[in-house]
C-alpha cells in the first residue's frame, strides 16, 4: 500500500509538472518508479503515461501548435536517434551525459540573464536541432533540451511554448511506443501499471493546466529556464558519478 501510494504522488506531480510546463513528466516520475518495479517495466510504462499527458494538453492548445516547426524537428529527431544509439555503444555514456549536462547549464544559464543568438526557425534550423535532440534521446533517454532551449530562445509564449512542445513530445512518444510493442514489452505487469496510476496522472494534468493558465508569462519563462538548467545539473553529476 506505501509503494502504492508513493507510486501514485510521484505520477500526479510528473502529470503536474508537464501540464504546467510542457516538459518534464519522465524526469518526475521514472527515477522513482525504479525504486518500485523493474527497468524493463518503467520505460513502457513511463512513455504510455506521457503520451495520455500530452494529449489531454494538446486538446487545449492544439490551436497554438506550429506544424511547420514540430514536423521538421520530429524527422530531424528520427535522423539522431540511431547516431545516438551508436554513440551510446561506441563512447562512454557517462561522458556523454556530463559533457551535455554541462552544455545544457551555460545554455539555460546564458538565457536566463537575457542572452538571445541568431538561430532562426527555418528549415535546416529546425532539423539541425531535431537531430541533436533524437542524438541526446537515443544516447542518454532525455531528448528534450535541445527543443526547449530552441524554443526558450524563440521567446516563444507560455501557450505556443507549450503547444509546440507537447505536439513534437507526442509524436516521440508514438514512435517509442511502438518499438516496445514489437519488442514485446507491454506486458499485463506493465498495463495494470497504467490502469493503476492513470487517475493520479489524469488529476495532476488537470492541476498543472490550470496552474500554467493562470502563471505570469515573465515568471514561466524564468521558471522553464531554471528547471531546465536543473535537468542539466541532474544529467552532469549523473555522468560525473559514473566517469
Amino acid at each position: 500500500m506505501s509503494e502504492l501510494l508513493v507510486g501514485c504522488a510521484i505520477v500526479f506531480l510528473g502529470g503536474l509538472v508537464q501540464g504546467c510546463t510542457g516538459f518534464g513528466n519522465a524526469l518526475v516520475i521514472v527515477p522513482v518508479l525504479l525504486l518500485l518495479m523493474p527497468p524493463v517495466q518503467v520505460a513502457p510504462l513511463a512513455m504510455l503515461l506521457s503520451l495520455v499527458n500530452n494529449l489531454i494538453i494538446l486538446v487545449e492548445i492544439r490551436r497554438a501548435v506550429e506544424k511547420q516547426l514540430v514536423l521538421p524537428l520530429f524527422f530531424g529527431a528520427l535522423i539522431g536517434i540511431p547516431v545516438g544509439v551508436y554513440l551510446l555503444t561506441s563512447l562512454n555514456p557517462a561522458a556523454i551525459k556530463l559533457g551535455v549536462g554541462l552544455i545544457v547549464v551555460l545554455l539555460a544559464v546564458a538565457l536566463l540573464l537575457g542572452w538571445r543568438w541568431a538561430l532562426p526557425p527555418k528549415l535546416h534550423n529546425l532539423l539541425g536541432v531535431g537531430a541533436l535532440s533524437g542524438l541526446l534521446g537515443g544516447s542518454t533517454a532525455i531528448s528534450g533540451p535541445p527543443v526547449i532551449l530552441f524554443f526558450a530562445n524563440l521567446d516563444k509564449d507560455k501557450r505556443s511554448f507549450r503547444g509546440n512542445l507537447v505536439a513534437y513530445f507526442i509524436l516521440l512518444n508514438v514512435g517509442a511506443i511502438a518499438v516496445y510493442f514489437f519488442a514485446g514489452l507491454y506486458t499485463n505487469a506493465v498495463l495494470s501499471g497504467f490502469v493503476r496510476y492513470l487517475l493520479p496522472l489524469l488529476a495532476g494534468t488537470v492541476v498543472g493546466m490550470w496552474l500554467a493558465g493562470r502563471a505570469n508569462e515573465q515568471v514561466f519563462k524564468r521558471a522553464v529556464l531554471i528547471a531546465i538548467a536543473a535537468m542539466g545539473v541532474g544529467l552532469a553529476i549523473a555522468g560525473w558519478g559514473a566517469v
